[in-house]
């Protein structure tokens, strides 16, 4: 009889046993199944919040990309500057022109049985210059200064054209196999 009653006693601890376990991971089934639908419900509100900010940003890049901005760029400063100029040249100066002559010079004369005399002599001519000269230049000039910039240099950037035109029609087009993969 105690053989018996033991073999009771299993089959009934084992039945109790076996509900158990079968009601702890029904229970786990149902938690895993739940937390699976909440993650797929959390995922898909995600998915559609990304879709819409992907579709937004898609769309303010296609705009922006169409724009121009215009920048006025201050330019203040100095500049120093400093260079030295050779010149070798040879200039040829044409001097056309009449050279009056009005002087008196008094000239000595030997006179036979007089001596030495001094005649005065009056010159009243013009005498005319017809030439060139050549006038050789070969000087090396330092030239030293500072030029202030005070300006404003108008900036315009047209967002469609390269290169950066080029880079936001790429990243619109990621965006947009983006979106689609979604």
């Amino acid at each position: 009889m105690f053989k018996n009653r033991n073999s009771t006693i299993t089959a009934e601890r084992n039945w109790n046993r076996g509900t158990i376990v079968t009601i702890v991971l029904a229970v786990f089934i149902l938690f895993s199944t739940l937390l699976s639908a909440i993650t797929f419900v959390v995922v898909y509100n995600t998915r559609s919040v990304l879709r819409g900010q992907l579709e937004t940003a898609t769309r303010q890049l296609a705009a922006a990309r169409g724009q121009t901005v215009r920048y006025d760029f201050p330019l203040q400063q100095t500049f120093p500057f400093s260079t030295s100029i050779r010149l070798n040249e040879t200039l040829d100066v044409p001097i056309d022109m009449i050279v009056p002559v009005r002087q008196q010079i008094i000239v000595p004369v030997e006179v036979p049985l007089v001596g030495n005399v001094e005649l005065p002599v009056t010159l009243n001519f013009d005498v005319p210059v017809s030439t060139t000269v050549s006038v050789v230049l070969d000087r090396e000039i330092p030239i030293e200064t500072s030029v202030d910039l005070d300006t404003v240099v108008p900036l315009e950037l047209q967002l469609d054209q390269p290169p950066l035109g080029d880079v936001l029609r790429e990243l619109e087009e990621a965006l947009r196999d983006l979106l689609g993969q979604l």
